[in-house]
């Protein structure tokens, strides 16, 4: 098990011992780095690894929110918890609100390790959704980017994604879609056929086909669509992917041959 990097800003030896004693006695694998003043605590947050910052409130020439100000600057991720006997209920509420995660008393010791524990889980969870965040933008980013038209639809084909692709192919802007049903879009024929393409899809599990579709003010354009089944972590079917392309041109040439 990796062992938690504490920054602690202490000055005072007998309350930092008393410090890594509470820690050692709740079963935390830690590794404490002990800052003194300002400066070893600027030069601490430099060069090592942090996984929280906890510091007492009242420094000699060091207030507690400068550091707390500093922290937040330099390791944002980092929980900040102040650990002092000297923080009185307004100046808590203002670290608070500068940004502090939580403020334990001295005269309450047995807050501090709850206080910590809780800390680290809110920042995993955190970081664990920040990464799942960073990565449907970038999903999304891809999806926007293509030249395909891609649609998403539930299982009864109400149209949920609808991205820049399928807007230049079909003409249609997302706004225009969403919350609807593909039976119901201004297709034509197409839409019909659409709809045929989903309940083949649901039942087999993919499906293809090449068809003309009216768009825009009643032109037509021939569309190629694969459909695919999108089902949920536990297997059960979730909906329908529609990846569209413009097959105008090719059907123009093979039309153009035929009357050749």
């Amino acid at each position: 098990m990796r062992k938690i990097c504490i920054l602690h800003l202490e000055d005072s030896d007998r309350d930092a011992e008393l410090t890594a004693a509470l820690l050692s006695e709740s079963g935390l694998a830690f590794n404490i780095k002990r800052a003194v003043s300002g400066d070893s605590f600027r030069k601490l947050l430099d060069v090592e690894s942090v996984d929280l910052i906890l510091t007492d409130f009242t420094i000699p020439s060091f207030g507690g929110l400068e550091a707390l100000e500093i922290a937040r600057s330099e390791r944002p991720d980092a929980p900040f918890i102040f650990f002092s006997g000297t923080i009185g209920e307004e100046a808590a509420v203002e670290t608070l609100l500068n940004g502090a995660t939580d403020y334990v008393l001295k005269g309450r010791p047995m807050r501090l390790v709850p206080a910590i524990q809780r800390a680290l889980e809110e920042a995993a969870t955190k970081q664990d959704h920040v990464v799942a965040s960073d990565l449907r933008r970038f999903q999304a980013n891809i999806l926007r980017s293509v030249t395909n038209g891609i649609i998403v639809t539930r299982l009864d084909t109400e149209v949920t994604y609808w991205n820049e692709g399928a807007r230049i192919i079909l003409k249609l802007h997302a706004d225009e879609v969403l919350g609807k049903y593909m039976r119901d879009l201004n297709f034509g024929a197409g839409a019909i056929l659409f709809d045929e393409l989903f309940h083949v899809c649901r039942e087999s599990g993919h499906a293809f086909s090449e068809f003309p579709c009216h768009i825009g003010s009643g032109s037509e354009t021939w569309v190629s669509v694969r459909a695919s089944l999108m089902r949920t972590e536990d297997s059960r079917p979730s909906g329908c992917l529609f990846i569209v392309d413009d097959i105008s041109e090719r059907k123009n040439a093979e039309m153009e041959l035929k009357t050749l």
